[in-house]
């Protein structure tokens, strides 16, 4: 408190002080004729802080549109499966892991699930663990170091619930997957150089401590997101859940339309099987949006300063455009009575202006684009700034600058000229 009564005061000193000295620079007599004397230095002085003004609005504009952009870039990107109408819930009681396949058949027993599947992670999270892989080098041998991949582990119905595609071999299916097969996704396939991956073996370290588990690569699939777009696709091994405690998380696809039905009967359903922990379900695309909470409260806050950034620049400009048709009300009187227009003599006053608030732009674009950019390296994938944003930035600003001093000019330009001509 004490600091903030302290710069309040500071700012208060120093925004005083300036009209202050103005006023005091006067001489007396000439000053109550309206000689002024030379007013260009304080001319330019307040010039200079309306670019100043106009150009930290063009950046701030500028900022939000990049965020605003990247936003809507993210939300609606193809994250290579379909999350919509897909929700999740995590399985607390050990018992319901080992009747998930009575689970599944319950549910997709109603026309309102579209399918059921199971996982070791809620994805969209940012929380999949990794674990070292030794594959084969294609000579009968496996790799000396060990290659770090998120281990995600699925059931047979995962892929095509989540409708994910497969680039090559198969889905899980057999019995025996659950303890000797694993798919790769394509850029695990592209770090090991392979161009047909299918029947390799890997290894990789089990919850023992040296112990190491071996299994086959069955399938290769499509690139997918498990985090948000913050992060860059990793390479990632899929695996059957070997025992019934790894089929912790649940995903179940409902029919478009019906979502209440649908929640209505899940809860009733898993009643049935655990009546003692509450059903917390969450929706998948949810999950991967709360992973920019941070993005959409930066998008406010900057929004918020950019309207008291345009306002602040709308009064600076407000005020410079009454100086200046103040100080112009002589010539203004002789321009209407030689016989300039109306329109003429608003657009005489607002070019200057105009020229001010360009410069601003000029100067406040490649500061805008440099900063948004650096923003914009936070995310893995993200949108381009495009040429439209520069326009969009420059043109309000120069509206807000056109509509500022209209009201001056026009009211200027529609003052009686025998007033402006009198002498005092």
């Amino acid at each position: 408190m004490l600091l903030l009564v302290s710069f309040s005061g500071l700012i208060s000193l120093i925004s005083g002080s300036y009209p202050a000295f103005f006023l005091s620079y006067f001489r007396a007599i000439p000053a109550l004729k309206g000689q002024l004397g030379n007013l260009s230095v304080s001319l330019l002085f307040r010039k200079s802080l309306v670019i100043f003004q106009f150009l930290v609005a063009v950046i701030m504009i500028f900022g939000s549109l990049v965020i605003y952009q990247q936003l809507k870039y993210v939300l609606k990107k193809d994250l290579g499966f379909n999350k919509e109408q897909v929700l999740t819930f995590h399985l607390e009681s050990g018992k319901v892991r080992e009747q998930v396949a009575a689970l599944k058949t319950q549910l997709l027993q109603s026309p309102l699930i579209a399918g059921a599947a199971v996982a070791g992670n809620p994805i969209g999270n940012n929380n999949i663990g990794s674990s070292g892989f030794w594959f084969d080098t294609g000579n009968n041998s496996k790799s000396k170091e060990n290659v770090g991949v998120q281990k995600l582990m699925i059931d047979a119905d995962f892929l095509p619930t989540l409708e994910i595609k497969l680039m090559k071999g198969r889905n899980f299916g057999r019995e025996l997957d659950q303890y000797q097969s694993m798919l790769i996704n394509e850029t695990l396939m592209k770090r090991l150089g392979l161009q047909n991956p299918i029947g390799k073996k890997a290894q990789f370290v089990t919850n023992d401590k040296n112990a190491r588990s071996e299994r086959t690569i069955i399938g290769v699939v499509k690139d997918f997101h498990t985090y948000s777009l913050q992060h860059k696709i990793e390479p990632m091994a899929l695996l059957m859940p070997p025992v019934a405690n790894m089929q912790d998380n649940m995903y179940v696809k409902i029919q478009p339309g019906h979502t209440a039905a649908a929640l209505t009967y899940l809860q009733q359903v898993y009643k049935q099987f655990d009546a003692n922990n509450p059903l917390e379900i969450h929706f998948l695309d949810q999950n991967f949006a709360q992973q920019y909470a941070a993005e959409k409260k930066h998008e406010k806050v900057l929004l918020l300063f950019t309207v008291l950034a345009v306002f602040i620049s709308g009064l600076g400009l407000f005020g410079l455009s009454a100086f200046t048709a103040a100080q112009r009300t002589k010539e203004i009187g002789i321009r209407k009575v030689l016989g300039a227009s109306v329109s003429g003599i608003a657009f005489l006053l607002s070019k200057d202006f105009l020229k001010l608030v360009l410069l601003a732009n000029l100067l406040a674009w490649p500061i805008a684009w440099y900063g948004m950019q650096q923003w914009l390296q936070h995310f893995a994938y993200r949108t381009n700034i495009s040429w439209w944003i520069f326009a969009l930035a420059g043109l309000t600003a120069i509206v807000i600058a056109l509509l500022t001093v209209s009201i001056q000019a026009l009211k200027a330009a529609l003052a009686n000229p025998v007033k402006a001509l009198r002498d005092e």
